[in-house]
């Protein structure tokens, strides 16, 4: 209800606030956007900007017939929004940052991985998305980055309203909430061996092998109400595969006054949480190769 008090006790919250403010604005710009454009009908025709399949969000709730009214509502729109961005920001923001540590770690890992991202030819440009999904170390080394970064770490209750379901010899009545934490499906020795080890290999299988083993690949959920970072085309998956593939490629990397320590989950805080004042990796740029 008083958000400046928040910022006032605690200032680095103030960050938090302007954040959300600068959202809400940007929603009511599209907003009036919208509105101008149903209101004026001399307006031209405008093109909803886009790139592939993929279009603006709320230009197209905005203008969609079929989406009820109370889903158009600022305050909704600004709720979803400033989740969307917290949500598409944070938590992959971290999982970067602990799959980089992992790979600078690893000087196996690193050799390998740098190899790898070498092949791709004309070294002064940084190359598509395309290029380096085409890498398959660089996708298992993404893929155990996720696995060992958790990220959701806490529990998150389910319920089929409808249906009674059925677990080995369980029946779980309709309506009934059950939850558990994907840390530790990630870190299940039955499911991967040596769960505490950054070990990218255990990625390159065969086709069939690798979707049995992705079903456990669930670092912040599953399913249609899972997180939006889990999806190949997420904006998460695209930005580990662009940023780490692109800093590995052009910059020879050390940590410095970073340890294990500064990646080992201590608390639960919707997203892992390190120990106090140990939630920074810093590294060294020794070389830049162009």
């Amino acid at each position: 209800m008083f958000p400046w008090v928040a910022g006032w006790a605690v200032p680095s919250f103030g960050h938090v606030l302007d954040f959300e403010d600068a959202v809400r604005r940007m929603v009511k710009v599209a907003v009036d956007d919208q509105r101008q454009i149903k209101h004026k009908k001399t307006l031209p025709q405008v093109e909803i900007p886009h790139v592939g399949t993929a279009r603006s969000i709320y230009p197209n709730i905005l203008a969609d017939s079929e989406v009820p009214q109370s889903e158009k509502e600022l305050k909704r729109l600004e709720d979803d929004a400033i989740f969307l961005m917290m949500a598409d920001t944070d938590a992959p923001a971290q999982a970067l940052a602990i799959t980089l540590f992992h790979i600078v770690n690893n000087s196996n890992v690193y050799d390998r991985l740098k190899e790898e991202l070498l092949t791709i030819p004309d070294p002064n440009t940084v190359p598509t998305l395309q290029q380096f999904k085409k890498l398959p170390y660089l996708t298992a080394t993404i893929r155990e980055g996720l696995r060992l970064s958790s990220i959701v770490t806490t529990r998150l209750p389910r319920s089929a309203p409808d249906e009674v379901l059925q677990y080995q010899d369980w029946l779980i009545p309709a309506g009934t909430y059950v939850s558990m934490s994907t840390y530790f499906v990630l870190r299940d020795p039955n499911i991967f061996p040596e769960p505490l080890k950054f070990f990218p290999e255990r990625w390159l299988l065969s086709p069939d092998d690798l979707r049995k083993q992705e079903k456990y690949l669930l670092p912040a959920s599953k399913g249609t109400i899972g997180y939006v970072g889990q999806k190949d085309v997420s904006m998460a998956w695209t930005m580990m595969h662009l940023v780490l593939g692109t800093l590995i490629r052009r910059y020879h990397l050390e940590l410095y006054e970073t340890t294990e320590r500064n990646v080992e989950m201590k608390h639960d805080n919707f997203i892992d949480q390190t120990g106090n004042g140990l939630n920074n990796i810093q590294v060294k740029i020794l070389k830049q190769y162009y």
